[in-house]
């Protein structure tokens, strides 16, 4: 039986479904207001990832919850590692099967060179890298895998439900910076591609699967994602 699933069991009071709802599209809004807008970027953005800190946290403690229960609800355990490895593996193939066999000719990199342009962290690129596969991936799993999926588990009780809402609403937030690296199509590509990452992790958690391991396979997609990056920056010349 999974962690979500003893959750669920437990009947812990739920967490309201509107409220539940505000907290799936929070990062959705960050993306929007803080990378396609780019409204005061360099406000909106780090408050923004900081309220995804905080707002589990406040949470747990307004329901009381001990250390050991929120550890047990977030999946933090002994990882088996290899489980991280193998899938994160899995999804890098994918991501450079996909881009060097089919997408390297067709995306005009001059897309991401404008966009790192203006957001003015062009010439920090592996700085960005480092934080964005160490950091907002480990972010990103604390608050889609650990906190979302456990509370969305109080209002679902099909895991394969919850891992699908999971990865539909984790792709949604990658719409907004995609749409502003590539036209047309593969927008969709690109978030599907995202959509099927978050299935994969949110899938792992709702069997049990620790949610370090869902962190190691996250930093592998990202590493992917990144070198990518760093090829179509190397080809704008």
């Amino acid at each position: 039986m999974s962690d979500l699933q003893n959750t669920n069991e437990a009947k812990v009071p739920r967490l309201p479904l509107l409220v539940l709802a505000a907290c799936f599209l929070l990062q959705a809004a960050q993306t929007f207001i803080a990378v396609h807008a780019q409204w005061m970027s360099f406000v909106t953005y780090p408050a923004l990832k900081m309220l995804m800190v905080l707002v589990p946290i406040v949470v747990w403690r307004a329901y009381r919850r001990s250390r050991r229960e929120v550890a047990e609800r977030i999946g933090w355990k002994r990882p088996n590692v290899w489980i991280g490895l193998a899938t994160g593996a899995f999804t890098m193939a994918v991501i450079f099967g996909a881009y060097y066999g089919k997408y390297r000719a067709e995306l005009d990199p001059q897309f991401l060179v404008d966009k790192l342009t203006e957001l003015k962290i062009i010439d920090y690129y592996w700085a960005l890298a480092l934080i964005v596969v160490f950091g907002n991936s480990f972010l990103e799993e604390y608050f889609w895998r650990g906190f979302l999926l456990s509370e969305l588990r109080g209002w679902v009780g099909n895991a394969a439900a919850v891992a699908l809402i999971g990865a539909v609403m984790f792709g949604l937030h990658h719409v907004f910076a995609i749409v502003t690296l590539a036209d047309g199509p593969k927008v969709m590509v690109g978030a599907v591609g995202t959509m099927a990452g978050g299935l994969i992790w949110s899938w792992m958690r709702v069997k049990g699967v620790s949610l370090i391991d869902c962190y190691i396979s996250h930093i592998l997609a990202d590493v992917a994602v990144m070198w990518v990056g760093w090829d179509m920056l190397q080809r704008a010349g």
